[in-house]
């Protein structure tokens, strides 16, 4: 009997995927991970002008600079990780300190950015 490499390699796959079921067998009951649909990544958009934009951009480099002349050479970020942590920071601050940290920023802008006509 003549098998092609794909056949071969399916064949094999199946081998370690009955493998492992068993062995899961034998070590209890598998856990069953339902994704949520929500944890979904899909694409948002966040308003911000090209020069905004060049600023968070600019950030990353900066964090990714300092990142590779330190010991922790190996991490890099992207914009979308930095507002993930950003907004995780936020998320997880009590009211007071979350109120006084937007305030603190906003404070900055207003006197250093244009956001004076905002307030």
């Amino acid at each position: 009997m003549k098998m092609s490499r794909d056949s071969l390699k399916k064949s094999n796959s199946l081998l370690k995927d009955s493998t492992a079921f068993v062995e899961g067998a034998e070590q209890g009951a598998p856990q069953i991970i339902i994704p949520n649909k929500l944890d979904k990544k899909k694409p948002f958009t966040i308003s911000a002008t090209v020069s905004e934009g060049k600023m968070l951009q600019d950030l990353v480099k900066k964090y990714n600079s300092i990142a590779y002349n330190r010991e922790d050479g190996e991490k890099e970020i992207n914009r979308s990780e930095l507002v993930i942590a950003m907004t995780t920071y936020f998320d997880q601050l009590n009211d007071d300190d979350f109120f006084e940290s937007v305030n603190k920023l906003i404070s900055y802008y207003a006197v250093n950015g244009d956001l004076l006509g905002v307030l």
